[in-house]
């Protein structure tokens, strides 16, 4: 019996001392941890910005206001939405969701826009994208991180939105949406002598037109290779070649 007490008085003596042990190790690395950041998500942002941010005392994980954090993050006119979260025992994980741009708008700056009608500065985005043109030039009126009031610029985006989630190939091939003297939106492909002419209405019946001509006569022909493509007519495509 007096073994049996000793056994108990014992362990209990071990389990305290072990918490002790293990609560004092924690508050070293808590208090004397420097503070990691792991940055996942898009990668079209330069992760630098993020750690530059003040975030508060990076040596201590609790000191850190995540809130506070997270709208400095989003203040930056790239970052859609972030989720930031403590990994103890030292780290700050953030995930981010970065703006989809779409196309590059060519006014007195460099400016990108993105599929949320958002227009952006540019930061290591592919110069690829497509080019608005011949649109009003009210670059005065575009703020970074603001949403684009032009119309007109409204309806191109929307185009392209539309080409890059449903026919992705056809997105791709695209150079400029120019908005010509008749207020028509024309589509000009990257071989530089193609030319989609869309009108002024009735644009997802017409990019679906587009499509449907495209697939119907790619084993025999390509876009590229029409001067001219005209969706403009109800129920025909009229072409011209090159």
């Amino acid at each position: 019996m007096k073994n049996s007490k000793y056994t108990e008085l014992m362990l209990t003596i071990t389990t305290i001392s072990l918490i002790v042990f293990l609560s004092l190790k924690w508050n070293e690395v808590k208090n004397n941890s420097p503070i990691l950041l792991k940055v996942t998500g898009d990668n079209n942002f330069n992760n630098e910005d993020i750690v530059a941010f003040d975030f508060g005392d990076k040596s201590n994980l609790f000191k850190i206001n995540l809130k506070t954090f997270k709208e400095n993050i989003e203040s930056k006119p790239h970052i859609k939405d972030s989720k930031i979260f403590r990994s103890f025992p030292s780290k700050i994980e953030i995930i981010l969701v970065e703006r989809n741009p779409i196309a590059v708008i060519l006014s007195d700056n460099f400016l990108i826009i993105d599929s949320d009608n958002i227009s952006l500065p540019y930061v290591n985005f592919d110069l690829t994208l497509p080019v608005l043109t011949n649109f009003k030039d009210d670059s005065d009126l575009f703020v970074f991180g603001e949403e684009v009031q032009s119309p007109s610029i409204k309806t191109a985006v929307r185009i392209l939105d539309q080409l890059y989630k449903e026919y992705s190939d056809i997105y791709f091939s695209i150079s400029e949406v120019s908005f010509n003297e008749n207020e028509e939106f024309d589509i000009i492909l990257k071989n530089g002598k193609t030319r989609i002419l869309l009108g002024k209405n009735d644009f997802d019946l017409r990019i679906k037109k587009l499509n449907s001509f495209k697939k119907n006569f790619e084993k025999y022909d390509t876009l590229e290779n029409y001067k001219s493509v005209d969706l403009r007519y109800k129920n025909q495509v009229v072409v011209k070649e090159s």
